[in-house]
């Protein structure tokens, strides 16, 4: 028996989304959009002010300064405004023990991002997310070379059906996975939403396994930015761990990768962007 409502041509659809907006009632569009606005504020924004409190911090550091300059020595720092203000006085405390706070958890929580980060179930399971993958909409799909290789594998082969005649039974868990995401515009959801949360039903379709993202550092040193991402596909190709690989281990690997994402782009592009030109690596 299959299961007609998740299948796709592409393959199974774990979690089936709408695709038409006039299938949605009114109120649902709405929450939609208020999520993706809030999510776009706070990766957005959020973000840089990560970096304009700790300026804020120093302006407001050099301006008392100055004004104990100006008093202990008679001269001090040219356009600098010495004027303080009442919201001054309650600010500059404030920041200083932000600062001092922040400081003492970044330095204890060093390269938290290389161990992995500090995964949170609540968080990813949160209802915005649903909200946010159907907006888009957004779906896990399981391609069929996929599951022919679950149906192949002798370590799982004797569980449960994930979706009912797809043939997929999941991936071993005594194996590590890595998964390419490209190309992609300025954000990254479809990633996010696939992989660092259960909105598309990750956890359904690889039951055992632990998902994160690997992202650019740079997200990383933004205070407060970075704890947001701390907590926060074609077929397998399969690949013998080796301690000590040699150039020539890592070249063979690389093209096979390059090989089955070419075939991949080829399969997907009739139906995605037929007058696309051919893929090229740079």
């Amino acid at each position: 028996m299959i299961d007609k409502e998740h299948i796709s041509s592409e393959g199974f659809v774990v979690k089936k989304r709408y695709n038409n907006l006039r299938e949605k009632p009114c109120a649902k569009r709405m929450m939609e959009f208020i999520v993706m606005a809030l999510l776009f504020s706070t990766y957005f924004i959020f973000g840089l002010l990560g970096f304009w409190l700790p300026v804020a911090f120093i302006y407001t550091l050099l301006k008392y300064l100055n004004i104990v300059m100006l008093h202990v020595f008679g001269s001090g720092i040219h356009g600098i405004p010495t004027e303080v203000q009442n919201y001054e006085r309650i600010i500059l405390p404030a920041l200083i023990g932000w600062v001092i706070v922040y400081a003492a958890h970044w330095c204890k929580d060093r390269g938290a991002e290389n161990r992995g980060g500090h995964l949170r179930p609540w968080l990813r399971s949160l209802s915005v997310w649903n909200y946010a993958a159907d907006y888009f909409p957004i779906q896990l799909i399981l391609s069929r070379e996929l599951c022919m290789h679950s149906n192949a594998d002798p370590n799982i082969s004797q569980k449960r059906e994930v979706i009912l005649g797809s043939g997929f039974h999941g991936l071993a868990t005594d194996q590590n996975y890595l998964v390419g995401y490209h190309p992609h515009g300025i954000s990254g959801f479809g990633s996010l939403l696939n992989f660092a949360t259960d909105a598309t039903g990750f956890p359904q379709a690889f039951p055992g396994i632990a998902s994160w993202l690997a992202i650019h550092k740079m997200h990383f040193r933004s205070p407060f930015y970075r704890e947001s991402f701390l907590s926060l596909v074609g077929a397998p190709i399969l690949c013998e761990r080796t301690e000590n690989p040699t150039r020539k281990q890592i070249t063979e690997v690389k093209q096979r990768y390059l090989n089955s994402l070419r075939q991949l782009f080829e399969k997907y592009k009739k139906a995605y962007d037929p007058d696309a030109g051919d893929i090229e690596f740079i």
